[in-house]
């Protein structure tokens, strides 16, 4: 029976995609950057850190390493902005489903490419916080996902509150996610949308690994 179920964020728990758009072209936008160009939307959509993004527009010459900081920084705090207009009573499904891997003495771990500060702050405000035992932000690795190394962090934190390898379950939806989760050889489930994720889904999986 698995001991452990281990969540990304964004995709999987909640659907952010609209506000991280917004906000970075925002952010871009305020430093004197219009995006315009169909590959610069592809770079903004895309599923890797917001300053390997803002990067990636450095080398193409739209704005300067220089301006990076300050852009993210900005960037940061539109996205926490309008992350605290989500309705929690949107997302009763998520905390049922975690109330119940609680109850069922199953520890639950987040691991994101995300910052630590919005990711602690959305989790208070959805109400999901308080059932965590482990969660590891970009700010807690050297290498982001697609490397294992964020999940590979969440893993070895759970064998130290008794949680073996084969006892854990990752839930992913995002290539780069799918691609860092199986590098560790856990259990993997892919999540088509992060509507999917409830308490009908947790007591399936718990139920067929009895």
């Amino acid at each position: 029976m698995y001991k452990a179920f281990i969540f990304d964020f964004d995709g999987v728990l909640v659907d952010t995609t609209d506000i991280q758009v917004r906000s970075i072209v925002r952010a871009l936008g305020r430093n004197g950057f219009d995006i315009r160009h169909p590959s610069d939307l592809d770079i903004v959509h895309s599923t890797i850190t917001t300053k390997a993004k803002l990067v990636k527009f450095c080398d193409k010459g739209y704005i300067n390493m220089n301006q990076v900081e300050k852009i993210y920084e900005d960037k940061k705090k539109i996205a926490n902005e309008l992350m605290l207009e989500l309705d929690p009573k949107h997302y009763f499904c998520k905390r049922e489903a975690f109330q119940h891997l609680t109850e069922q003495d199953i520890k639950i771990a987040v691991v994101t490419n995300a910052n630590g500060q919005s990711t602690r702050m959305l989790l208070e405000h959805l109400g999901l916080m308080k059932y965590l035992h482990v969660l590891v932000t970009n700010n807690d690795v050297v290498n982001p996902k697609p490397h294992p190394e964020p999940y590979i962090r969440a893993l070895m934190s759970l064998a130290r509150i008794g949680c073996d390898l084969e006892e854990c379950i990752i839930f992913e939806d995002s290539a780069v996610g799918l691609e860092a989760a199986r590098a560790t050889g856990a259990s993997v489930h892919e999540i088509k949308s992060w509507k999917d994720v409830s308490y009908g889904l947790v007591a399936d999986i718990i139920r067929r690994s009895k």
